[in-house]
């Protein structure tokens, strides 16, 4: 009795560790500022509220039955979306800014998302306006960006950028 209890004394503050350290390495991780203009996709896999964690389980289930068919298919978008469950991402919004030479798409904190889900496409293309906005984001791997910070939001006259 007295080693089962040490066994899972010593199991319970290892587990509290790693959660430290991963917790901690998140938070350490230095936030840079982005720019560009708010970017839309009329037809767009991942929506920009987020996909339900009962969403993901579905397409993990018939990823796994996939890849048992055909093990040499390497499914690139779902690694991503694995990506994005461990960072906690997966049901977070998320907007694309299109820069120069690249569109990224950023997650974001409910809060930050409240200040940008009013501007639609439409409304936007028919007042000949796109919206410039400025964000300090955290980038946890390539192409996997987070902020909870907008810093500055701005309608200018433009054309706004899209894609089908």
């Amino acid at each position: 009795m007295k080693k089962i209890i040490i066994v899972t004394f010593l199991f319970l503050n290892a587990c509290l560790l790693c959660s430290c350290k991963e917790q901690n390495e998140t938070q350490n991780i230095p936030n840079q500022t982005i720019s560009g203009e708010l970017f839309f996709k009329r037809i767009s896999t991942f929506p920009s509220t987020g996909i339900p964690k009962r969403e993901f389980a579905k397409m993990k289930f018939v990823y796994q039955k996939l890849k048992e068919e055909d093990s040499t298919k390497v499914n690139e978008r779902f690694l991503y979306l694995e990506k994005l469950n461990q960072y906690d991402l997966l049901e977070k919004p998320s907007l694309q800014l299109k820069r120069q030479k690249d569109t990224l798409r950023i997650f974001l904190s409910e809060e930050a998302y409240k200040k940008i889900k009013s501007y639609t496409l439409n409304d936007l293309r028919q007042r000949n306006k796109k919206v410039e906005i400025e964000l300090k984001a955290q980038e946890f791997e390539k192409n996997i960006l987070f902020s909870n910070q907008i810093t500055k939001i701005k309608e200018v006259d433009g054309k706004t950028p899209w894609q089908l």
